[in-house]
């Protein structure tokens, strides 16, 4: 791990790493300590539904099917290492872990239809990473061992880290000014009619929960990161606002 000066955003920051499958994640620690964190590359996948997973390995190129569900492959392959960082994310798996799961969870087997042809659960593996330590106002590099690489390899890839954020902060960052028209994928009739059975359902105690919301979806021409990024400018600013008041 190294410690360097802070030169540049998260936007920047994200848009010189190279790479592919390229994540960031914002946390904040149980002491208040804002961080963000930027890697890419993964070096292991997974993904799958209710009854198959597959696990993708990038670094031998192998990719393997099993009939289990993901949650199940992930209590083997998720690492389990303790380390004592200044923050509390050091690689693992970022993705999402779709609601339905909770279905499994609760050991339902009906499936619900996939009209979005989505898997259940998707995850990568990330080795490297940046870290934004906002309150600290620094960034730490850190590469974890995952196999048996020796400290020379990882100071390597901790060096192309570095390297990557040396010219960060001359990237101009574009901002996304088009507009985003959603569209409601239920009618109004349609919905008013499904919160009426609901409220049948939990009448005949015949219903455990109820999620009152509906899609919707819109054409996004532009870099979703930009526009993510423009978001979380935007919270920042009313957080800083709000606490101001």
């Amino acid at each position: 791990m190294q410690k360097i000066e802070r030169t540049c955003t998260v936007a920047q920051a994200f848009l010189a790493l190279p790479g592919s499958k390229k994540a960031v994640m914002e946390c904040l620690s149980e002491d208040g300590r804002r961080f963000s964190f930027i890697c890419a590359n993964p070096y292991q996948e997974l993904k799958g539904n209710m009854a198959t997973s597959t696990l993708v390995n990038h670094m031998a190129e192998t990719s393997k099917t099993y009939n289990s569900h993901p949650l199940e492959i992930l209590k083997h392959i998720l690492p389990k290492k303790h380390i004592d960082l200044p923050f509390p994310f050091f690689g693992g798996a970022l993705g999402y872990i779709g609601y339905d799961n909770g279905r499994y969870v609760l050991g339902l087997d009906e499936e619900l239809p996939d009209d979005l042809h989505m898997p259940d659960v998707h995850l990568l593996f990330y080795r490297d990473l940046i870290v934004f330590d906002h309150s600290e106002n620094c960034i730490y590099l850190l590469a974890v061992r995952t196999d048996d690489e020796n400290d020379h390899v990882l100071h390597r890839r901790v060096a192309g880290l570095h390297e990557a954020l040396k010219a960060a902060d001359e990237i101009s960052v574009p901002v996304y000014a088009a507009d985003i028209h959603f569209i409601a994928e239920m009618s109004k009739q349609s919905f008013v009619s499904k919160v009426a059975t609901a409220q049948e359902q939990m009448k005949a105690q015949d219903i455990s929960q109820v999620v009152l919301s509906q899609r919707m979806k819109a054409a996004f021409p532009g870099d979703p990161f930009l526009f993510l990024y423009e978001i979380e400018s935007l919270q920042s600013i009313t957080l800083h606002v709000l606490r101001g008041l």
